[in-house]
């Protein structure tokens, strides 16, 4: 009898370290050391929507990135609300109400430009701009168009950029196709640059 509940001890003693090894592996898995910000978002998280490889949201002043498959560099730091690229689109849409690009920057010592092209937009659409939330203007937007904002100065850490598209449009509203994702404005480029600097 007493040897039944030694082995019957050991067995409970045993599946619990089993499960608190698993536990700790879980825990481990979710929450790993020594990994970079990208890797975490877009792995982990799911927050980063297109994967721009270890230290890609880093941003260098005066790089222009492109929405479209053909140009280098691409864009690559969404945070939603973007369709995915198409090889036959110049650019990329917007879908729904908000649409997001995250970046990590420097400091910027004084103002910077945001400047970024249209190719298409939708009917009736208007956008408010906003950098880290703070409305920088807003615009109805035009096709094959550049708009730029200023931003008075930056430091160092991340710069969220967001388009709030108002009355978003899908083609099948349109009576275009079946397609009933809700497009804003589709972009072609994108470049912060410090103010004097070329674009």
């Amino acid at each position: 009898m007493k040897k039944k509940t030694i082995i019957k001890a050991a067995a409970y003693i045993i599946s619990v370290l089993l499960v608190l090894s698993y536990l700790y592996i879980l825990w481990q898995g979710m929450h790993p050391e020594n990994i970079s910000k990208e890797y975490r978002m877009y792995y982990i998280e799911h927050t980063l929507k297109d994967w721009p490889g270890n230290g890609g949201l880093h941003y260098t002043y005066g790089t222009i990135e492109y929405f479209d498959m053909e140009q280098e560099p691409q864009i690559k730091r969404s945070v939603g609300g973007w369709a995915e690229p198409d090889e036959e689109e110049p650019g990329r849409w917007t879908v729904g109400e908000n649409a997001g690009l995250l970046y990590d920057i420097d400091d910027s010592n004084g103002p910077v430009i945001v400047a970024f092209t249209t190719t298409k937009v939708m009917p009736g659409v208007s956008v408010e701009f906003t950098a880290n939330g703070e409305v920088l203007g807003s615009f109805e937007p035009e096709a094959d168009s550049e708009y730029s904002f200023e931003i008075q100065s930056l430091s160092a850490g991340e710069l969220l950029l967001e388009f709030h598209i108002t009355n978003p449009v899908s083609p099948k509203e349109l009576g275009l196709s079946q397609n009933d994702s809700k497009y804003g404005v589709q972009l072609k480029s994108l470049v912060i640059r410090q103010e004097g600097g070329s674009v």
